[in-house]
């Protein structure tokens, strides 16, 4: 075999291996991830814990000129159990695990779920390859290995919850939201704030009585005191009267 053939071979098989991540499976540099963390570990470690549905999915056609084994998906998010994203969230790409560790597990419409994810360069990414995403289905949390050995017994969706929102800090108004999601029952109302609700009415402090305000003393006071001047000047003066005839 020529040696220009053989150099030929061996650059364009170091051009695939470069040019396509996307038909990369978990990479042996991710792979101590995998059966080793624990709900309470995510939960330390995302940056963001979201419980919500899938509304949309969408395979990505362009990216790397590959045929369409990357995705793109929308989450409306039920509750928050840590950070503070939008509403909506859009994941992409997911359905695929690059060598940097970067994708997750497909998403697919209608889904419902809890992610762990983190922040990367100003966009949202799943945090922890299948281990960032638990599927919620008939009151249990699960994940979907693609590796049956790592499987791992489901846990009741609830239990997850509180698990997870006591490592992370979430407010009761933030667990009850993810608690009314898993039961299928509305989100609550939020509540107002304590101080503008007091369990006693304050009490009412008399009206004060109106003062002169050159010498303090009551109006009514004075008021009194010269209608009683008043009757005793018109008293004595009558009595002088009565006198002088």
């Amino acid at each position: 075999m020529p040696r220009v053939f053989v150099v030929a071979l061996v650059c364009a098989l170091v051009a695939m291996a470069a040019l396509a991540p996307g038909l990369a499976k978990p990479a042996a540099a991710c792979s101590p991830s995998y059966g080793h963390f624990t709900l309470e570990d995510r939960a330390e470690q995302a940056e963001i814990v979201i419980v919500g549905e899938v509304i949309t999915e969408q395979a990505i056609e362009d990216l790397y000129d590959y045929p369409p084994s990357y995705y793109e998906s929308t989450i409306r998010i039920a509750a928050t159990l840590k950070g503070n994203p939008e509403p909506e969230i859009t994941l992409s790409p997911v359905g695929y695990f690059g060598p940097d560790c970067s994708g997750g597990p497909r998403l697919p419409t209608g889904e419902r779920v809890m992610l762990f994810l983190s922040e990367y360069r100003g966009d949202l990414r799943m945090f922890g390859l299948e281990e960032s995403k638990y599927t919620l289905v008939e009151g249990e949390a699960i994940i979907f290995y693609s590796e049956p050995t790592l499987s791992r017994e489901p846990i009741p969706v609830e239990d997850a919850f509180r698990r997870v929102a006591a490592i992370t800090g979430a407010t009761d108004e933030q667990l009850a939201a993810a608690l009314a999601f898993a039961r299928d029952e509305p989100a609550p109302e939020p509540r107002p704030d304590a101080e503008l609700l007091p369990t006693e009415a304050p009490e009412l402090e008399p009206l004060p009585v109106a003062a002169d305000e050159a010498g303090g003393a009551p109006v009514l006071l004075i008021v009194l005191a010269s209608a009683g001047l008043a009757v005793l000047v018109s008293a004595l003066i009558g009595l002088r009267l009565r006198r002088a005839r």
